[in-house]
């Protein structure tokens, strides 16, 4: 026997279409109640965002104030520095042409000493002597302009005349050479340098170097008629050291 299954009931039931808008109602408030919350926290934000960097800037103008100050302090220490060094500079270089002027002045009053005591010392009567050699260059050329004191002791008392003469010891093509006065005077000028004095004499003139010559010594001889000799060396370096100061020689 066959079974027929039963016919399924219908149920109507009456649509409520209001629950429906109350859930849409529901959600509308809840998206415009985030919205209002969005923008008090963000007008929060925002007020406090300006404050902060209100701050920021307060702060980071303090920090350069201070550095100003500090770079401008920095700099003030720099000129005083700067000035003491300028003050001390000057007082060194003012203190070595002080010391070099005392020094010139110590030599020159040596010099003089020397001077007097060979005209006024010692019991020999043949006593003469070449005093000093100065030289002093002339500009832009290989010659120099010479001083040659001769002196004799004041016991002696008499008169001395006779020649002197100037040789030059030094190097030439790597060679220790002597050049004598006759390649060193000037053209036209006396073949001796002649003296004659009671006490001192200068002799003043001119020699001129040969090309290729650096000389070190000079070697100066002086003979009277009477027989009497002397020579004496100097070193080229004082020579013209001794140019320099108008007093050296007397």
């Amino acid at each position: 026997m066959v079974r027929i299954a039963p016919i399924p009931r219908l149920v109507v039931r009456e649509y409520e279409a209001a629950s429906r808008w109350r859930g849409w109602l529901l959600l509308g408030a809840l998206w415009a109640g985030s919205l209002a919350l969005m923008w008090f926290y963000g007008r929060d934000l925002a007020g406090a965002l300006p404050a902060r960097s209100a701050g920021e800037t307060a702060a980071s103008t303090d920090n350069l104030r201070e550095l100003d100050t500090q770079l401008e302090d920095l700099r003030g220490r720099l000129a005083v520095a700067e000035r003491a060094e300028q003050v001390t500079q000057t007082a060194t270089q003012t203190l070595q042409e002080n010391l070099r002027e005392r020094e010139q002045e110590i030599a020159a009053l040596r010099a003089d000493l020397g001077f007097y005591q060979r005209l006024v010392g010692g019991s020999d009567r043949r006593t003469l002597g070449v005093h000093t050699v100065t030289l002093k260059p002339v500009p832009d050329s290989r010659a120099f302009n010479f001083v040659l004191t001769l002196t004799q002791n004041l016991k002696k008392s008499a008169l001395s005349a006779g020649t002197a003469e100037i040789v030059l010891e030094g190097v030439r093509e790597g060679a220790v050479v002597t050049v004598p006065w006759r390649e060193l005077k000037m053209p036209g000028a006396t073949p001796d340098l002649r003296f004659s004095f009671k006490y001192f004499q200068r002799l003043q003139g001119m020699l001129t170097l040969p090309a290729g010559f650096t000389p070190n010594r000079i070697l100066v001889s002086a003979a009277t008629s009477g027989g009497e000799r002397t020579q004496q060396a100097f070193a080229w370096s004082e020579a013209l050291a001794a140019g320099e100061n108008d007093n050296a020689g007397l």
